[in-house]
């Protein structure tokens, strides 16, 4: 019994941990909005560094968070942090706030490239079209996963 009191981390530091969880979740959503506000902004300017010469322009921090979801580290294959978060049994353990954060994240990235001027549309509409591929075949592998269960 003292040695699982050991294992369990202070609820004190617990909190911490989840607070510090929120505010960079908050953060990522934060980054994803700007870069498309900014997009957006240099698209409707005329003269873009992000579309400069017409170029389809490739929104680094969208890239990035999808490759965090579709990613699974080298060492025995266990998946990034934010998939592992979806879990059904690890988002009820996040705040509430967290949730809505990840909620907002996920459905950023389902519709960003459904929206917006031309250039934005086709900005985006890969990382779309790849996340929805993503959760597709997260949904597949769940299901079989309860179908094993039930035999």
């Amino acid at each position: 019994n003292q040695n699982q009191n050991q294992n369990q981390p202070d609820p004190e530091e617990r909190e911490r941990h989840l607070n510090d969880l929120t505010a960079r979740l908050d953060r990522i959503k934060s980054l994803l909005y700007e870069e498309r506000s900014a997009s957006t902004h240099a698209a409707h300017a005329g003269s873009s560094d992000l579309h400069a010469h017409g170029d389809v322009f490739t929104p680094p921090v969208a890239t990035a968070l999808l490759n965090s979801f579709t990613f699974r580290r080298a060492n025995h294959g266990h998946p990034a942090l934010l998939p592992r978060m979806l879990h059904t049994r690890h988002l009820p353990l996040l705040p509430f706030e967290a949730r809505k954060i990840v909620s907002a994240i996920v459905n950023y990235l389902l519709v960003c490239g459904l929206d917006g001027n031309e250039r934005d549309r086709a900005s985006y509409w890969s990382i779309s079209e790849l996340f929805a591929g993503y959760i597709l075949m997260c949904s597949r592998g769940h299901e079989e996963d309860q179908d094993e269960g039930q035999r």
